[in-house]
């Protein structure tokens, strides 16, 4: 049986190919690479989720709009412990406020875990947990200087009200 050639125009094959070598490692590397993250932040917490169990999904949800991913939990579980972004944000309930304002900073310290989720030495936070270095910044450069930061902040406070605040005389006006 004689060989015949499929003739195909090169013009639709090349893109259509170039897309399917680049999309195809592309998610396939996408995968592989996140597979060991997916038990990430607060994975281990026996706490409700809101959203996909995926945590790449759900960080994506969170980033599109976050305040409907928070007011969605919050409707759902107003008084109980929730989960929201993958397992990255775990939100708490007001009555929790008071016992967390009442743990020393021994066991709860914000900056320490401010530096772990920032990856500390990669990112130079962890200064903050080393030094007082960043209390010293503020108290002797920035401090002093606040003075001469007013008048440009009252500026730009007074465009920003213009343009976000429309002046209204004698009719309601919605924000």
């Amino acid at each position: 049986m004689p060989y015949l050639p499929i003739t195909v125009d090169q013009r639709i094959l090349s893109p259509l190919l170039l897309l399917w070598y680049t999309l195809c490692p592309a998610v396939f590397g996408i995968l592989i690479w996140s597979w060991p993250f997916r038990y990430t932040g607060n994975a281990l917490a026996k706490v409700t989720r809101v959203g996909s169990r995926f945590a790449w999904i759900a960080r994506i949800g969170y980033f599109v709009d976050a305040k409907v991913v928070v007011n969605t939990g919050y409707s759902q579980f107003k008084d109980s412990i929730f989960k929201i972004c993958g397992n990255d944000v775990i939100v708490l309930p007001n009555k929790y406020v008071e016992e967390l304002r009442n743990i020393p900073n021994e066991r709860l310290n914000a900056i320490l875990a401010l530096v772990e989720n920032s990856e500390g030495a990669f990112a130079l936070t962890d200064v903050l947990a080393t030094s007082n270095l960043h209390t010293r910044v503020i108290q002797t450069r920035l401090t002093p200087k606040l003075g001469a930061l007013v008048p440009s902040v009252y500026q730009e406070l007074e465009i920003a009200l213009k343009m976000e605040i429309p002046r209204c005389e004698d009719i309601w006006v919605n924000l």
